[in-house]
């Protein structure tokens, strides 16, 4: 969606530092200059670099262990997803949204998508979505919870 100037926009209800240097905010709207604009109302492709020293993994889903968990049984983990700035937001715990870091430590494995696929929404808009919607939640180990939180994102990019 563009603005009268030509500029992308995406509505978020995001707090005002949610958008960036290279964004400007009005009435919870981030606008986007014209040379951030791409396919999906997300910000250019020379941004979106996966820095794992940085820890910024742009429109991907990321993995920790779980000790001592995963180390009897490899296939369980804490998941978070990563916004197009590569912030990672997490279900961290009861009514709890972590941000930059992961509950359980530095992720150990990222799954790179496509945000072109997003159909509904945009990709930062279905991360946000699902952030206030678990943000009320309570954390259910086996049936509410960080696999959960990432599942209602992707599910509500379509």
């Amino acid at each position: 969606m563009s603005d009268r100037d030509g500029k992308s926009v995406f509505k978020s209800k995001v707090e005002p530092d949610y958008c960036h240097a290279t964004q400007e905010v009005e009435d919870d709207i981030c606008i986007l200059p014209d040379s951030a604009s791409s396919h999906n109302n997300s910000v250019a492709t020379h941004m979106h670099i996966i820095d794992p020293a940085r820890n910024r993994y742009p429109f991907c889903i990321v993995w920790s262990p779980l000790p001592p968990i995963t180390w009897f049984l490899p296939f369980i983990g804490h998941t978070g997803i990563c916004d197009s700035e590569g912030i990672i937001w997490d279900f961290a715990g009861p009514y709890t949204i972590g941000k930059e870091r992961m509950a359980f430590g530095t992720p150990t494995r990222y799954i790179p998508l496509n945000p072109s696929l997003a159909r509904s929404c945009s990709w930062d808009i279905a991360v946000t979505t699902a952030n206030r919607e678990y943000s009320k939640r309570m954390h259910n180990l086996f049936c509410d919870n960080c696999h959960s939180h990432v599942a209602y994102a992707l599910n509500t990019m379509g």
